[in-house]
């Protein structure tokens, strides 16, 4: 009989290897489902992810078809139960596709890394604790510099979105018997004033517009221009009030001045009124 080698599995190497790609996964999928969700929970839920793959690594006790479902159905809708906070079972349904496919693109990604390049033979090394004195000068600066600079992105782009957040409100508009809650971006560009009262201007997509102002004739007109050549007047009202809610925090702007916007607010919806830069 030949004797077979004997490797060690290094468990905390292979636990935080895959805690930190099931992050990135999770995280990905909250930017693309434009889901708020807090960074305790996105490592809470990698790190669920983790262990489930140490169990595996260490216990291979099921077949490779039943290891398969339990890691999409139940480990996989756990971390987005977690990381996500789903509501309901079509949201978490929603959530564990967005993760499949999430997974796939990054996991091709990583597979044409490993099959046209030797960093996977190098991950390989150091998960098994062998000894890295194979490893060319030049792969290991380019790894290193790879490493840094996809850090630098993640914390750029991280940056950029916790940014954009911080400007994003809890808006609440009343009317009389109507009330109509949206998320408002408080926008550093808006300067509009209503001409006579001088009072800020805050600009609504169609949408609220339409529902606050019940189709009967405009009462005001702001004049606006934008960055480039367009001029013109947007039909506005004066709301009863407006609540501004952050967090524990809360403003109310008696008689606000609102506007229809002629252009969609946000392309993508996230937002639909413009707060103005003093929110008075």
């Amino acid at each position: 009989m030949g004797q077979g080698s004997l490797y060690y599995l290094y468990i905390d190497i292979v636990f935080f290897i895959n805690m930190a790609m099931d992050v990135v996964v999770l995280w990905l999928l909250t930017l693309i489902l434009k889901v708020r969700t807090s960074a305790f929970r996105i490592i809470l839920a990698g790190a669920l992810g983790a262990l489930w793959s140490c169990i595996l690594a260490v216990y291979p006790v099921f077949s490779p078809g039943l290891q398969l479902a339990l890691t999409l159905f139940l480990a996989g809708g756990l971390m987005v139960k977690v990381a996500l906070h789903t509501k309901g079972v079509r949201e978490l349904i929603k959530g564990m596709f967005g993760l499949y496919l999430v997974s796939v693109a990054l996991g091709g990604a990583m597979t044409a890394l490993y099959q046209h390049t030797r960093a996977g033979y190098y991950v390989e090394q150091l998960i098994r604790g062998e000894p890295m004195e194979g490893m060319p000068l030049v792969i290991l600066v380019l790894l290193t510099a790879s490493a840094v600079f996809a850090l630098k992105y993640l914390w750029i782009t991280v940056s950029e979105v916790r940014r954009q957040k911080s400007n994003l409100y809890e808006v609440t508009c009343i009317q009389g018997e109507k009330r109509l809650t949206a998320v408002g971006l408080l926008d550093t560009g808006n300067r509009l004033y209503e001409p006579v009262s001088r009072k800020c201007v805050h600009v609504v997509s169609e949408r609220i517009w339409q529902e606050l102002h019940g189709g009967e004739d405009p009462l005001l007109f702001i004049p606006f221009h934008t960055v480039g050549t367009e001029e013109g007047l947007m039909p506005g009202m004066i709301l009863d009030s407006m609540v501004i809610r952050k967090e524990q925090e809360e403003r109310v702007i008696v008689r606000p001045v609102i506007a229809a916007s002629p252009h969609p607010v946000c392309q993508d919806g996230s937002y639909e009124i413009l707060l103005h830069e003093e929110q008075d």
